[in-house]
């Protein structure tokens, strides 16, 4: 019997530098961004059969390209299966099984010989090199671990290997086999765009940090790179200078080597010291992001530290510089007192002076996080046309998708991280709830494109007519997207990397990137069109719509919910399950095809009495776990019978097993029971509606 599915989620939860193939470097190519190590090529000619497309995380050293345009569908062209893996976060947890990809995980590409690729890191222990146009792969190398992180692209012309002429430079966690002390443990590699073989692999020193994965993407210049390490250490090295390790492998020459935290970030912060962000280049220093709680800022010329700006929270998404060479900074809530958010910073100016605003984001349980915004932001800085806005874009952990202008203020004061200090806040464009993400969003030309728990977006904006949403396709999305001719290229945490959007969208029909401040304080009555959860207003001044979202964002808040100590339903069927407290948050399920259907269940603020339980009719049910194994399916549905509900395990074609614990005529009439539960130890459920 074939069945239509129908869903309803809950909330809870490189513009190439020429068409050809051929670089000519030395000068500046206006909007070149891209990892080319270009101090070493200056003044030659290079005629070479591969170019870099996307080649580090955000685009470039400037963290601030993000491909070069989409369409606005979401349509499926392709998708590649990446797999799932084993990896251990804590030990009270165990070995945990991951599937696909996520943070930060954004595709790189690059054209070889006429053919474009995507390099992804995948949570199988694969980095793959996979085809564009097709998805097929091409290699994979095996890491000792599961790849978070975005890998870097650089070009070696004069190198004596020709394998060695394009590289990727590609962290992942320790190793499933290692502890954190154990001097094995090499999560930095180089490996040969070429022939997925190892050129050399970085051995990660122990410190106080109480890691040493590798997150971040490495920048170069003159052909020298630079990263920060989990374990604290920010290093330079040489790329191809190959030093011997052991007898089987190879590792680079360190050219400087610094722990970049300190005493007092160790009684503050204890063994969470790590550095999650990839450096970015602005002007003669190169500034990171560090878990201690500071922007650090490295003097090119001296090659020493000589700026640091402590925030005191943890910050895990990378700085990006704007077209004022000011950086945003994304800023978590833990440590802090005040809310998380995004602050804009000029480092031309003294630590103690450097901030220009601070715009807060709300707090929220979800996972492990109480707020704030864990990836970064992206600007439309390469994107613009000459009397468009300066538009920075931003997620957070509190559902809202949030676009600013950068340079515009209002004449609100808000309060900083310390929760005290009091800063500028910069006008909002646009904001819309989208659920619960640490994805970063990115604009291309006429497109913004956000992902999240719930699944991606894209929204086209045009003059007058602010931001609207063209296409959604529901999923589990914890990375970063990446757009090309057309496409968006996005990994998800169901296990599969997907292409979307159109094969024959042209750049010419891409709409330009136009649109106009909300903050105009008129005349006449203000009005907001919330439809769809959306908040999109249109000249609203801004003092109104900040009423409004405080009240909107204080009605979010909601309290943490207690770790289940018996079943726990399985997440992604066959290829991802989990008991650890962050991912028993997250209620998903996706069916065979992975294509219809995904839920996120969100975590529930009220219950019902069981006296008030009735067994209901109908086709909709409300779904609190999806199974793999029919035991454990049973298990659950006898759980929730012991409670008063109406439990029944539903199996699907795919071979899931689904449970419910309410039928209804209406998705309304559900969604009405959903919201009367109280005070539940168990996630809220998601609405599933099935017709013949």
């Amino acid at each position: 019997m074939k069945r239509v599915l129908r869903y309803s989620l809950i909330v809870l939860a490189a513009v190439s530098v020429q068409t050809a193939c051929t670089f000519i470097i030395g000068k500046k190519i206006a909007g070149d961004t891209h990892v080319r190590n270009e101090s070493a090529l200056q003044g030659k000619k290079i005629e070479l059969p591969f170019r870099i497309i996307n080649g580090t995380f955000l685009g470039g050293n400037q963290r601030n390209y993000y491909g070069n345009f989409c369409s606005d569908s979401l349509n499926l062209i392709w998708k590649h299966e990446l797999g799932s893996g084993k990896t251990i976060v804590t030990a009270q947890a165990g070995v945990e099984i991951w599937a696909g990809a996520g943070w930060t995980g954004q595709p790189l590409i690059t054209e070889e010989y006429g053919v474009q690729y995507i390099y992804q890191g995948a949570y199988d222990h694969h980095l793959k090199k996979i085809r564009l146009d097709s998805g097929e792969l091409v290699w994979q190398y095996t890491f000792d671990d599961i790849l978070k992180g975005t890998g870097s692209i650089a070009m070696f012309p004069d190198a004596a290997d020709s394998a060695q002429r394009l590289v990727i430079f590609q962290g992942s966690r320790k190793g499933l086999q290692y502890t954190v002390s154990d001097t094995a443990v090499a999560s930095f590699r180089a490996v040969s765009c070429f022939t997925g073989n190892e050129i050399w692999r970085m051995p990660m020193d122990h410190t106080d940090c109480y890691s040493s994965d590798v997150d971040a993407s490495a920048l170069f210049l003159d052909d020298r790179g630079y990263i920060g390490l989990e374990n604290g250490y920010f290093v330079s090295f040489d790329p191809l200078k190959q030093l011997r390790w052991n007898d089987s492998s190879s590792r680079p020459q360190l050219l400087h080597k610094e722990l970049i935290y300190s005493n007092s970030d160790k009684a503050a912060h204890g063994g969470n010291l790590v550095t999650e962000a990839s450096p970015v280049l602005l002007g003669d220093h190169i500034y990171i992001a560090s878990g201690c709680g500071h922007i650090f800022g490295f003097n090119l010329s001296t090659q020493k530290f000589d700026w640091d700006f402590e925030i005191g929270c943890d910050i895990d998404g990378t700085p990006v510089v704007t077209s004022d060479n000011c950086l945003l900074i994304a800023i978590e809530k833990q440590y802090i007192p005040g809310h998380g958010g995004v602050m804009k910073i000029n480092p031309a100016r003294k630590p103690e002076n450097c901030v220009d605003w601070y715009y807060p984001t709300g707090d929220r349980n979800f996972s492990s996080w109480i707020g704030g915004v864990i990836g970064s932001v992206s600007v439309n800085d390469n994107y613009r046309k000459d009397n468009d806005p300066y538009l920075a874009a931003f997620t957070g952990i509190d559902g809202m998708l949030t676009v600013v202008n950068y340079k515009e203020l209002t004449s609100d004061l808000v309060a900083g991280p310390d929760g005290k200090t009091l800063y500028p806040k910069p006008h909002a464009v646009f904001i819309k709830e989208i659920g619960p993400s640490i994805s970063t969003p990115i604009f291309t030309g006429g497109h913004l494109v956000a992902a999240g728990y719930e699944g991606v977006r894209v929204f086209s904006h045009e003059a007058f007519s602010g931001f609207t949403e063209t296409d959604f396709r529901a999923g589990m999305f914890e990375a970063t997207p990446i757009t090309h001719d057309g496409r968006v290229i996005i990994a998800s945490r169901d296990g599969f990397l997907y292409c979307m959007g159109s094969e024959s969208v042209s750049r010419d029909t891409v709409a330009p990137v136009i649109n106009v401040p909300i903050d105009v304080v008129q005349i006449t009555t203000p009005q907001l069109n919330n439809s769809g959860n959306s908040i999109h207003a249109m000249l609203t001044p801004h003092v109104v719509l900040a009423a409004h979202l405080r009240q909107r964002r204080d009605s979010l808040a909601i309290p943490e919910m207690p770790t289940t100590t018996d079943v726990i339903p399985e997440l992604f069927g066959d290829i991802f399950s989990t008991s650890t407290w962050r991912h028993s948050n997250i209620l998903a399920a996706i069916n065979a095809k992975r294509d219809s259907l995904a839920a996120i269940a969100s975590i529930a603020v009220t219950s019902q009495t069981q006296n008030e339980i009735v067994q209901g009719t109908g086709s909709c049910f409300l779904i609190a776990g999806v199974f793999r194994v029919k035991e454990n399916a049973e298990n659950y549905v006898k759980r929730w019978k012991d409670r008063g509900y109406p439990a029944e395990m539903i199996v699907q074609p795919s071979g899931m097993h689904y449970v419910s614990i309410q039928r209804g005529e209406t998705e309304e009439e559900l969604l009405l029971f959903r919201n009367k539960m109280q005070k539940t130890k168990d996630p809220s459920p998601w609405v599933w509606i099935s017709q013949e």
